[in-house]
């Protein structure tokens, strides 16, 4: 089984993930960057043009087919985003693509459609406001008050992230940058959830951690939690959603009970937390990938279990090979002329 990890970036522990699970399984691992430090735990590595090029899917999508691919995983947001437009290309090329759909991308990564995805199917999420003027409306009102959130519309992480405390803060952080939102400041625990759905969009697995510590909008120090509500709520999003492959989630439980405040169709920053508590989604999707139908496993199989992240670094260039398409052909066979 050859498995292409798509934009691996800093995640190699996937790759060790699959292979502990599996030595046979091949790993091949992309990026835009030959300095990429998970190349070091794939097998094989390619470097592709940029996400943003027009030669980027076709790059993909070749790669797939003379590397015989099996399934293909991306780690990287804006990446999934591009290429959930070319699932049925990807398909075709014998590779199973665990990606989202792109209505089901854009839902997730557009924070208007998440908002209200969630609110038109009854879930609490925080009010959300593409524009400044409905803001300030709602703040006269009262319907809305200080502080606020300011982020981008399309963004992830903590980048670009600010807190307005004032109307003159608010002006000033929604005019930062092109496409911010204005929310509700949130105040609660804070959960993340690690799902897996299985080639249909149902859920399959899910695990609840309690996040101790952040840090550059990752979990930083988390423990693992069983709570049938949260537990619930997530598998009913994903079910509706018809999400397929790794999802994350981030939800708050308030006085008023859980919000939900993002939704991620990818392995999250968060996930080791998860698989050291035994949620183990990298052997669940080998499983699913060799045909086997798999039944929903609720919960952590070790509760109250306590991780925490470390640095590390790893020494030298990893091996990769630069990764282009041929040379454009005429039908007949003979190359373009220069």
């Amino acid at each position: 089984m050859n498995l292409i990890l798509s934009c691996v970036g800093r995640r190699g522990y996937l790759a060790k993930m699959f292979r502990n699970v599996d030595p046979s399984v091949r790993i091949i691992g992309t990026s835009s960057l030959k300095f990429t430090p998970g190349f070091h735990d794939c097998d094989e590595n390619y470097v592709l043009p940029p996400i943003i090029s027009d030669e980027y899917p076709e790059a993909v999508i070749q790669l797939c087919r003379e590397k015989n691919a099996t399934s293909l995983l991306s780690l990287y947001d804006a990446d999934i985003d591009r290429l959930s437009r070319f699932r049925t290309e990807i398909s075709a090329c014998g590779t199973t693509p665990l990606l989202v759909s792109d209505p089901v991308s854009d839902r997730c990564f557009d924070k208007i459609q998440t908002a209200a995805f969630l609110g038109e199917n009854g879930f609490s999420t925080p009010l959300t406001f593409a524009d400044l003027e409905s803001a300030e409306a709602a703040l006269l009102r009262g319907s809305l008050t200080f502080p606020l959130m300011v982020k981008p519309r399309f963004g992830f992480g903590s980048a670009h992230l600010f807190r307005a405390h004032t109307l003159e803060e608010l002006r000033v952080f929604f005019h930062y940058r092109k496409n911010m939102i204005i929310q509700q400041l949130i105040h609660g625990q804070e959960f993340g959830i690690d799902l897996l759905s299985d080639l249909n969009g149902h859920a399959i697995s899910v695990a609840v951690k309690r996040k101790l510590a952040m840090r550059a909008g990752e979990t930083d120090q988390a423990i693992s939690v069983r709570n049938e509500q949260l537990e619930s709520l997530a598998v009913n999003i994903v079910n509706i959603l018809g999400a397929i492959g790794p999802f994350d989630m981030d939800v708050f439980i308030t006085e008023q009970g859980p919000c939900v405040l993002e939704m991620n169709p990818r392995f999250g920053g968060g996930y080791p937390f998860s698989h050291l508590a035994g949620a183990d989604h990298p052997g669940k999707i080998l499983r699913m990938l060799r045909g086997e139908a798999l039944d929903l496993e609720v919960g952590v199989k070790k509760d109250g279990l306590i991780a925490m992240k470390e640095i590390d670094f790893r020494v030298g260039e990893p091996k990769s090979k630069p990764f282009s398409l041929p040379s454009p052909t005429h039908q007949n066979g003979a190359k373009e002329p220069d």
